[in-house]
């Protein structure tokens, strides 16, 4: 059995081993301070006489994945863990912690549903009603108890154990007969595998840097910054909330009433813009052309279910067919035919957009498209008219 190093010292950062078996790249030792990952920690990586750890897993015992290494069984090693790499995901572990606990006093009936504690990414899942206003107030709790201080404690109880029914559990994801409690002082008490910084005071910050909608339906993944990182970022929305506030003309404490008062105008504009597209394409009238009645119209900034909704409207006629380009920040076309033709509208808007780097779909008598490209809309149209033509 390997002897697990980061269980009785987290900061741990260098030690010595000796090689217990060597499994081609796998590696076991007999000791090692290297976390294999758990409680939604990723593991570890760092080096072992100077070649690089890129994986480990836990299966009976650790195996610390070591590509190109020349190693023996019963030699001695020196291996050291990538600090800094290390650090931040216990910081990260901790404060996930710190939060969910701020988060249940605030929110009833709360439910963990998944961690991920990672270098790149830190967040956890969960199943409640939670707005940014209560992260808010659950976030500066958190940072009033980081500067506290408060000393982080591991221990071991039986499965058994009473004291089990006082502290946040899920007694359906341990099979072992001992359960490793992690205790912020009388902040929090849960379960856990993982490995934690030994003070609040090492999270330096935590920040909510975003909040997504998750699955199952009703949860939310909730995204956040530890340490320097967090401060960082906290200096970086700072600088962008008081541009915006220069942008929008109004002060800081106001940016969000700004923000709100912007949106419903431009809600207003996109409806003025709908009416107005309606009346523009009520006028358009077809051309015969090639014994076709074809409606085609290059617009600007229009929306683009009005212009498929116009289509659908002209293709009742017989012999029509109707194209319809929109150009906005790309190009959208609509292609559509009469029931009574047999023309292929996909094939139609390949040829026009294809040249362009554009792409298309959809049904014979009914395709659209688009392209990157709003300067060659009207020659778009003419690649599909010189079709007829020949």
């Amino acid at each position: 059995m390997t002897r697990l190093l980061y269980l009785e010292d987290p900061c741990l950062k260098s030690f010595k081993a000796k090689i217990k078996n060597v499994y081609e790249d796998w590696i076991e030792l007999d000791q090692t301070a290297f976390y294999p990952g758990g409680g939604g920690q990723e593991a570890d990586t760092g080096w072992i006489d100077g070649f690089e750890v890129i994986e480990m897993k836990k299966e009976e015992n650790v195996l610390h994945k070591v590509p190109g290494n020349r190693f023996q069984e019963r030699q001695e090693v020196e291996a050291s863990v990538d600090w800094e790499r290390r650090l931040d995901l216990m910081r990260g572990h901790t404060a996930e912690h710190m939060l969910f606990s701020a988060l249940s006093n605030l929110v009833e009936d709360i439910e963990l549903i998944k961690i991920s504690i990672g270098k790149e990414k830190k967040s956890f899942i969960v199943k409640g009603r939670i707005d940014w206003d209560i992260i808010s107030l659950a976030q500066r709790e958190v940072n009033d108890t980081i500067a506290r201080r408060i000393d982080v404690d591991c221990s071991w109880v039986d499965r058994t154990d009473r004291l089990l029914q006082e502290i946040r559990i899920k007694m359906d994801r341990i099979s072992d007969d001992k359960v490793r409690i992690v205790r912020i002082g009388d902040y929090d008490a849960a379960a856990c595998s993982g490995i934690h910084v030994p003070c609040t005071g090492d999270i330096v910050r935590i920040l909510v840097t975003r909040m997504t909608v998750a699955k199952p339906k009703g949860a939310v993944e909730i995204e956040f910054e530890v340490g320097e990182k967090a401060i960082e970022r906290s200096l970086e929305l700072a600088t962008i909330a008081l541009k915006s506030s220069d942008l929008t003309g109004s002060h800081p404490e106001d940016l969000m009433k700004a923000i709100v008062n912007l949106k419903d105008e431009a809600e207003r504009a996109r409806n003025s813009l709908k009416r107005y597209g309606r009346q523009v394409l009520d006028s358009l009238t077809p051309e015969s052309v090639y014994g076709l009645n074809i409606y085609k119209g290059i617009y600007h900034g229009l929306d683009n279910k009005t212009l498929m909704i116009a289509a659908n409207r002209f293709v009742r006629g017989e012999r029509t067919l109707c194209i319809l380009v929109n150009v906005d920040d790309r190009m959208m076309m609509v292609v559509a035919r009469s029931p009574d033709l047999t023309i292929d509208c996909r094939e139609l808007i390949s040829e026009a957009l294809d040249p362009i780097g554009g792409r298309g779909g959809g049904k014979p008598e009914f395709a659209t498209g688009g392209a990157p490209s709003t300067e060659d809309a009207e020659e778009a149209v003419n690649r599909i008219l010189r079709i007829f033509n020949s």
